[in-house]
């Protein structure tokens, strides 16, 4: 009578361990990769959403008289989700730059919540550059028009180009709500 073997041998077994310890070895890295390039892909289209809420505000301004201020320079963090609505100051009062922020945070939803963020406005007060973060310390920064390609990202880079080109986007896309655009984003 022949005995019937039921399940695997000791051998079969370290066998699949060490297959499946050499797959885990090659993939894991490959798959960090991905994590990095897409947290890096989020941070740039929220500081799109920025830059464009900003530019629009900007828009809003130059449209009743009350331009922002030449080369002014906003950061912040995104406040609780509000409903009040980003009203542009009586013409002769300045602009400043709680008022971009407040039009930011009307612009970026509940889930942006305490992020991190830095707009640079050019000579005709539009926005040249902007840079987002989940938090000031977050590593993974985004930016546009130039967008992040590392985790070392500062708004000069984010500027990059644009910030000589940006002075004339501003005059010459004054009607358009997306002044600069187009100028890095690959759309």
């Amino acid at each position: 009578m022949k005995k019937s073997s039921k399940g695997f041998t000791l051998v079969e077994l370290i066998v699949v361990i060490a297959i499946i310890g050499i797959l885990a070895a090659i993939l894991v890295p490959a798959l960090l990769g991905y994590i990095k390039d897409s947290k890096l892909t989020s941070a740039n289209s929220s500081a799109k959403t920025i830059y464009t809420a900003a530019s629009n505000y900007a828009q809003k301004c130059l449209t009743a008289g009350n331009p922002i201020p030449a080369n002014l320079k906003v950061t912040g963090n995104v406040a609780a989700a509000t409903t009040d609505s980003a009203k542009v100051p009586a013409i002769g009062t300045a602009v400043k730059d709680t008022d971009v922020q407040l039009a930011i945070n009307c612009s970026m939803g509940a889930d942006a919540k305490d992020s991190y963020y830095e707009i640079q406005f050019n000579a005709a007060g539009f926005p040249s550059g902007a840079i987002w973060a989940k938090g000031s310390s977050d590593p993974y920064k985004g930016g546009y028009p130039e967008e992040a390609d590392d985790t070392s990202w500062t708004l000069a880079m984010a500027v990059g180009t644009a910030s000589n080109a940006g002075s004339n986007a501003g005059n010459e896309n004054a009607g358009n709500e997306n002044a600069g655009e187009g100028t890095g984003d690959g759309e």
